[in-house]
C-alpha cells in the first residue's frame, strides 16, 4: 500500500505548497458554508430553504480538513527543530505574536470596541489579546503558540527515540480525543482519562502530519482516497441532516476538527494532496511556472486566514446594492464562487502587503 519514505529536505517541494494553499483556501470555504448551515432552525431558512441548507452541510463536510491540514503541515516543516531551543522560539514566536498583536487590535477597532480614552484603549486592547477575545479565528494562533513552546521536547523525541515512540503518542491522542470525545457525546458517559491535557488539542495532528509526509501511496491509492472523500463527506451529510431533524438541535461536534469524524478524513487528504502534488511535479516541465504560483500561495496562507473574515463582511454587507454573499443564489454556485472570488481578494492584498518591508510581518510567510 505505501513504503516508507526518509526523512527528506526541508527545501521546497510542490505538495508542501499545495497543502498549505488548499489549506487556507478550506478556511474560507468552511466559513461561507458555515452562514447557511447555522441557520438549520430558522424558518423559512433561507430562499430554497431545505436543499440550499443540505448542500451547505456537504460543503462543510468537504472542507472540515482545512485548520488540521494546516497544523500537520507545520508538523512536517518544523519537526524535528533544526536549531537550538533559543533560536527556534525567537523566530517561530514572532512570526505568530506580531500578526496576533496587529490583527486582534484591528479586529477590535473593526468591531468598534475599543474605548475613546487611550489609556482604556491600550488596556482594553492588551486585556483582549491576553485573553483571546478578539476575533474567533484567531483562536488558532493562540495554540500554535503553545505548540511551538513544546516543539523542543518534541524534537528531542523525535531525534533520538523510534518512530514508533511518535505513533504510540498519537495514538494515545486519538483514544483519549476523538474516541473517547464521540463516545460521551453519543452515550454521555463522561470518562476522565479525557483529562489529561498533555494527550489533548492539535499536538497529535502536528505530529499526524510528521508522521504521514514519509508515507508514498500508490497511485491506485490516492485515486481510492480521492473517490472515497466526497462520499464520505455525503454520508455524513445524510447521517447530520437525519439526526438534526429528528432530534431538532444541530450536533455542533460533527463539524469540529478534533473528533472521530474529522480527524481520519483530514489524514486521508493529506495523504490525497501529497500525492497528487507530488504527481504533478513530475510532470512538470523545468520552465514552468506552475510551481511558483504554489509557492506564492503558500507564503501567502497564513495571511490569507488572518484577513478573510473582514474581505467577508466586505463581501457579504458590499456597496449599496452591490455584494456578494453565499445565500444570494443556490449555494451550490454561490459557495464555491464567493470562496473563490475573496480567496483571491485576500491573496492580492496578503501578496502586496509581503511586498512592503514595514509591513511583512503582520502576514508571515
Amino acid at each position: 500500500m505505501a513504503v516508507l519514505e526518509s526523512p527528506v529536505s526541508r527545501s521546497r517541494v510542490l505538495w508542501v505548497d499545495i497543502i498549505r494553499a488548499v489549506s487556507a483556501f478550506g478556511v474560507i470555504f468552511t466559513h461561507v458554508t458555515m452562514i447557511i448551515v447555522n441557520y438549520w432552525d430558522k424558518k423559512p431558512l433561507v430562499r430554497g430553504d431545505e436543499a440550499w441548507w443540505t448542500i451547505s452541510v456537504f460543503y462543510a463536510f468537504l472542507a472540515r480538513s482545512a485548520l488540521g491540514l494546516f497544523f500537520m503541515i507545520s508538523g512536517y516543516l518544523l519537526l524535528p527543530a533544526a536549531t537550538d531551543t533559543i533560536s527556534f522560539l525567537r523566530k517561530r514566536l514572532w512570526k505568530l505574536l506580531v500578526p496576533l498583536a496587529f490583527w486582534g487590535t484591528f479586529y477590535l477597532f473593526w468591531r468598534g470596541e475599543v474605548p475613546a480614552d487611550p489609556v482604556k484603549a491600550v488596556k482594553f486592547i492588551l486585556s483582549a489579546l491576553a485573553s483571546g477575545e478578539t476575533e474567533f479565528h484567531l483562536w488558532f494562533l493562540y495554540t500554535f503558540i503553545g505548540i511551538y513552546l513544546f516543539v523542543p521536547t518534541i524534537s528531542v523525541v523525535i531525534r533520538y527515540g523510534r518512530e514508533s515512540d511518535v505513533w504510540y503518542y498519537v495514538a494515545v491522542w486519538f483514544l483519549l480525543g476523538p474516541i473517547f470525545g464521540f463516545i460521551y457525546w453519543t452515550m454521555g458517559n463522561y470518562i476522565a482519562l479525557t483529562q489529561f491535557g498533555y494527550f489533548s488539542g492539535f499536538i497529535g495532528f502536528f505530529l499526524l502530519g510528521y508522521l504521514l509526509a514519509r508515507f508514498n501511496l500508490a497511485p491506485k491509492w490516492i485515486a481510492a482516497i480521492c473517490f472515497l472523500l466526497p462520499l464520505w463527506a455525503a454520508a455524513e451529510t445524510w447521517g447530520f441532516h437525519r439526526l438534526t431533524r429528528i432530534e431538532k438541535v444541530m450536533p455542533e461536534q460533527w463539524f469540529d476538527t478534533l473528533t472521530v469524524f474529522v480527524v481520519p478524513y483530514t489524514a486521508l487528504m493529506f495523504l490525497a494532496l501529497k500525492g497528487l502534488g507530488q504527481r504533478i511535479q513530475a510532470r512538470l516541465a523545468a520552465s514552468s511556472k506552475v510551481s511558483a504560483v504554489w509557492e506564492a500561495l503558500s507564503r501567502a496562507s497564513l495571511g490569507i486566514i488572518l484577513i478573510h473574515v473582514f474581505v467577508l463582511e466586505i463581501m457579504y454587507k458590499g456597496f449599496g446594492d452591490i455584494h456578494l454573499a453565499p445565500y444570494d443564489f443556490n449555494p451550490a454556485l454561490s459557495i464555491p464562487i464567493v470562496s473563490i472570488v475573496s480567496y483571491l481578494i485576500c491573496f492580492t492584498l496578503v501578496y502586496a502587503i509581503q511586498r512592503v518591508p514595514i509591513l511583512k510581518n503582520i502576514v508571515a510567510s
